[in-house]
């Protein structure tokens, strides 16, 4: 097995710019430094869009698709052209003043989560987070959408959909 930490996440990549799409290729590149040529693809939330990408793009290296707590877009479509409107700039905002926009934005998010466990995992997970990625990572999320080719996936796939998650509703 073989976990990542995607670019701006945890020990992730640092770089300017956040796309899925390279994400899906550091997956292979991973894989391929390891000498593993076909892999089943994991991801859950954010990760399945990678996974998806990772088939869609590499679909010689991937076996099968493993899909968690994920969705084929993460945002309704008025709220993911709101957050197309004003992502960049808060991406700008986390390059000049990244502890302060670090800080406000995991207060933002922590402030919604109401079971205290839960906040703190969370607090654990974003604290090696690079600001700018995430904020970067969510405006590629907006963007995201695989409805128009996730039905031409050809490997055996499963997709595991939490009931309680308040990210990712199962609905989508």
């Amino acid at each position: 097995m073989l976990s990542l930490d995607h670019r701006g996440h945890g020990r992730g990549l640092r770089t300017r710019r956040f796309r899925l799409e390279e994400c899906a290729d550091d997956a292979v590149a991973a894989a391929e430094a390891r000498g593993v040529s076909r892999f089943i693809a994991v991801g859950y939330s954010m990760g399945g869009p990678i996974a998806s990408l990772t088939w869609r793009r590499h679909p010689e290296r991937v076996a099968g698709l493993v899909l968690c707590a994920t969705a084929r877009h993460f945002m309704e479509k008025r709220v993911a052209r709101a957050a197309r409107l004003g992502l960049p700039f808060v991406a700008g905002l986390a390059r000049v003043a990244p502890s302060a926009t670090h800080q406000r934005m995991l207060s933002r998010m922590l402030e919604r989560i109401e079971h205290p466990q839960l906040r703190e995992r969370v607090q654990e997970e974003l604290a090696g987070h690079e600001p700018a990625s995430v904020v970067q990572a969510t405006h590629a999320l907006s963007h995201s959408s695989s409805h128009d080719w996730i039905g031409e996936v050809d490997v055996p796939s499963a997709v595991i959909i939490t009931t309680r998650d308040e990210l990712v509703p199962p609905h989508r």
